[in-house]
């Protein structure tokens, strides 16, 4: 998430991470800056005290404040208003220990997908035909305005103290020379020593047993362990006992849907997006995912009237516009899908797969620089992801760059040598330039590994 969400939005969901690196830390230099500059502007209400600076500071706070808050609430699974139980004494312990130390809840919720999900349960469902694209990529933080921030803060600070706390006991200056050094600091916390236990015989006794782990008992327990398990027949066997005991439970069949939908079984996925939808009709990710069934079985009118739905409910659904633009690009609407593709960008500008996609309609339509530069940009983004090299071969070749169309099926079979269109053709390349021991071996692997591939004849 960009910096400026972070501290602006009150949409999605962040980690503790991001709260404490991305807000607290550089909030809290802030304010020892303001009070710094308080002191040594003399705008201090009381000598010593916070002053003018200080508290136009915490005035501007105000709204990143409740951003960040709210964002850490939805990563809890809870509404925005759970922050408010701030403002209620002694019950305001209770959001602060659940928002600054514990992690939010396993898996997408009804505020945006897992933030420490790796890569993300969205994206990894956007599948395009092979050769044209591949499942999305993890989308990545932008750390580069925090660790700039954090440094001018840091400077900042070091100057004003410098210029504020006494230098020496003699109330005179002391100016350090180049070659001195801070003193060492000790920054390991030792171990303390814990004595064993003894019987009355002066024996050492053993450490009692661990007690034996609790058995899940509620939907929600039954959720969260579907989402860890890796399995997914016994995902999906978790999740129906989470239906079972909430029948009601919304984000189980959804997550259910999504294991057989990663089986293939799609007219299950299908059945299960229906029934979460029907118990949360505005549940965007669920009619999203249900528009990934459909498109997979080829019911692109039906897939894009989901996507459609899933927008309207999340207007920065950029996966969404993404999908929605893979059903215009499948039905060789390519205007259409080159406009879905442009606002899936707009809203996340390192979406590796919006810009391969982009760039397979702009081929479509030959206009074969354009497609270049698209996938010159997804090559940048994901530099191990193989499907924008071979685009970009195809480009090549077909603007007679046979040398560097060359290089880039060698890229692709580099980064994924299961990649069965890179080998193939790398064959029609070297086909092309009499190469027939060259292009006999690569079409051979290619057909090994996907014997569906078009026939080849060798020259």
């Amino acid at each position: 998430m960009p910096y400026w969400q972070v501290l602006f939005s009150f949409r999605g969901r962040i980690p503790r991470s991001t709260l404490w690196l991305k807000f607290y830390l550089p909030v809290s230099l802030g304010y020892l800056i303001s009070w710094l500059l308080d002191v040594q502007l003399g705008t201090s209400f009381e000598p010593g005290s916070i002053g003018v600076v200080y508290l136009a500071f915490s005035i501007l706070m105000i709204g990143p404040t409740l951003a960040v808050n709210v964002k850490r609430a939805h990563d809890r699974g809870r509404s925005g208003w759970f922050i408010l139980l701030f403002l209620v004494p002694l019950l305001n312990i209770w959001p602060i220990i659940e928002l600054a130390f514990l992690r939010g809840a396993m898996g997408p919720n009804q505020y945006g997908p897992d933030p420490l999900a790796g890569p993300g349960v969205e994206e990894a469902q956007a599948a395009e035909a092979e050769g044209v694209a591949e499942q999305a990529l993890t989308a990545r933080y932008d750390w580069k305005p925090l660790a700039v921030l954090v440094v001018v803060l840091v400077l900042a600070a070091g100057v004003l103290l410098w210029q504020f706390l006494p230098r020496g006991k003699s109330g005179k200056e002391t100016t350090p020379t180049p070659s001195s050094k801070p003193p060492a600091v000790t920054t390991t916390v030792p171990k303390p020593t814990i004595p064993k236990p003894e019987t009355a015989a002066g024996e050492q006794a053993k450490p009692p047993a661990p007690p034996a782990a609790k058995p899940p008992a509620t939907a929600a327990e039954y959720l969260q362990l579907g989402l860890k398990e890796k399995d997914p027949q016994k995902k999906i066997a978790l999740y129906t006992k989470a239906i079972e005991l909430d029948p009601k439970q919304a984000m189980a069949f959804n997550n259910r849907g999504f294991a057989y939908y990663t089986q293939k079984d799609y007219d299950r996925a299908l059945v299960d997006y229906g029934q979460a939808i029907a118990l949360n009709p505005n549940f965007a990710l669920a009619y999203n995912n249900r528009g990934d069934a459909y498109y997979q079985r080829k019911a692109y009118d039906q897939a894009r009237a989901d996507y459609t739905k899933a927008i309207e409910l999340k207007p920065d659904y950029d996966l969404a516009y993404h999908n929605r633009g893979l059903t215009y690009y499948e039905q060789k609407n390519y205007d259409q899908a080159i406009d879905d593709f442009n606002k899936a960008i707009s809203l996340k500008a390192n979406f590796a797969t919006a810009y391969n996609g982009r760039g397979n309609a702009f081929f479509r339509k030959q206009e074969f620089d354009l497609a270049i530069n698209d996938y010159n940009k997804a090559v940048e983004l994901s530099p191990n992801w193989a499907v924008p090299y071979s685009n970009r071969g195809n480009a090549r070749f077909e603007k007679k760059d046979f040398d560097q169309a060359l290089k880039d099926y060698d890229q692709a079979v580099a980064k994924n040598p299961n990649y069965a269109w890179g080998y193939y053709r790398r064959a029609v390349i070297y086909n092309q330039k009499g190469d027939g021991e060259q292009a006999r071996q690569n079409y051979t692997k290619a057909k090994a590994l996907n014997p569906a591939l078009p026939e080849l004849a060798i020259k």
